[in-house]
């Protein structure tokens, strides 16, 4: 069974709820610009019509505010449609980001909770999906997962050796005080 769609896209509310509301901030201040920046059209329009001494009666003006109540309506259906567009976009971008570092830090936590070097023999690569962010950092940790796991290795080949000789060894392999 292919699985489609995620259960959870939340994952991170201190980090996702802040990002999309500040996406909807600017998306709010570009939408007041351009309805002052349409407002101040149809103003000048008055302006000119009042220039030209045209009569409040005149098909201008009933043309111009046919215009205006066009434009106010389509101003709120595409603010509208704008807001919900980038808080679903907010929330699947957020998610490309906290959805990586949520998983960094839990590899993290598993690096720093190992009780001994044995632990690391158990450490599994990192994946990340497709389309997530922070590629470069979880490889970078798979490196260092893997530098230890052969450091690790090697060491394990070492005492080997040295007990095949009879050597006893006292290597401590207990994570620090």
């Amino acid at each position: 069974m292919i699985k489609l769609f995620r259960k959870k896209y939340l994952i991170n509310r201190e980090f996702q709820l802040p990002f999309i509301l500040r996406m909807i901030a600017i998306a709010a201040v570009v939408s007041v610009l351009l309805y002052v920046s349409n407002f101040v059209i149809f103003w000048r329009f008055n302006v000119l019509g009042q220039q030209m001494n045209l009569d409040e009666s005149h098909p201008f003006y009933i043309f111009l505010k046919n215009q205006l109540g066009i434009m106010n309506t389509a101003y709120i259906f595409i603010s509208l449609a704008v807001f919900i567009f980038l808080i679903v976009s907010g929330l699947f971008i957020s998610h490309r980001i906290s959805g990586p570092l949520y998983n960094l830090k839990l590899n993290i936590h598993k690096l720093s909770e190992l009780k001994s070097l044995q632990g690391i023999a158990d450490l599994k690569e990192i994946k990340f999906r497709k389309d997530d962010f922070f590629h470069d950092i979880g490889n970078e940790l798979n490196n260092h997962i893997f530098n230890l796991k052969s450091e690790y290795q090697r060491l394990s080949e070492i005492e080997k050796e040295l007990q095949r000789k009879g050597i006893e060894t006292e290597i401590n392999y207990q994570k620090g005080p």
